[in-house]
């Protein structure tokens, strides 16, 4: 991984981000020693402890470069005590929260994690230099009916300002046509 990311830097100086992320599924490793971290910060320390030591590896001949990672799924929650190296920045993903309601408010315990996210947010703005988040603004539930959630999307952001998160990129559905669409999605 670390001769990896080293080529990628090397090959494309004019990227300052790269990624090294899971994979977009629930499968994190079980081996011995990952169970064992697993235990003692959780999954996304076991994340964390392995990007770490890339970027650090890394650090001498790219310190401009960040190396980034997804907190998602079953990393989402910031480890205990393992805090980012400097040049790893943190994309947290929101995407099992309720989108019409902010997340710092909703009580929607059931469906979705808005409560936990938000503590999660807050976790991750303490573990980290460099939160990003990767913020969901669509209802993938009903994804052709109209959702308008310009009002929830402003306590958000006002949310992630709060949090001291460096970077938003929002995904929406420019497929929906209900009131506020097309400003939704700019």
């Amino acid at each position: 991984a670390i001769a990896a990311v080293r080529s990628w830097m090397a090959s494309e100086p004019e990227n300052r981000i790269f990624s090294l992320s899971q994979n977009d599924w629930g499968n994190p490793c079980r081996c011995p020693e990952c169970e064992k971290l697993n235990r003692e910060e959780g999954y996304s320390g076991t994340l964390i402890h392995f990007v770490n030591q890339v970027a650090d590896a890394v650090y001498d001949e790219f310190p401009q470069n960040l190396v980034e990672t997804f907190a998602y799924q079953y990393t989402r929650t910031p480890p205990k005590t393992i805090r980012c190296a400097k040049n790893v920045s943190i994309r947290l993903c929101t995407i099992e929260c309720c989108f019409a309601h902010p997340i710092s408010e909703c009580g929607e315990r059931q469906a979705f994690n808005n409560p936990s996210m938000y503590e999660d947010i807050k976790g991750w703005a303490r573990s980290c230099e460099r939160l990003y988040i990767w913020d969901y603004t669509t209802d993938f539930w009903q994804y052709l009916m109209p959702f308008d959630n310009l009002f929830a999307i402003k306590k958000n952001l006002q949310t992630y300002r709060d949090h001291n998160v460096k970077s938003l990129f929002m995904q929406g559905n420019i497929a929906s046509r209900g009131a506020f669409s097309e400003i939704t999605a700019y």
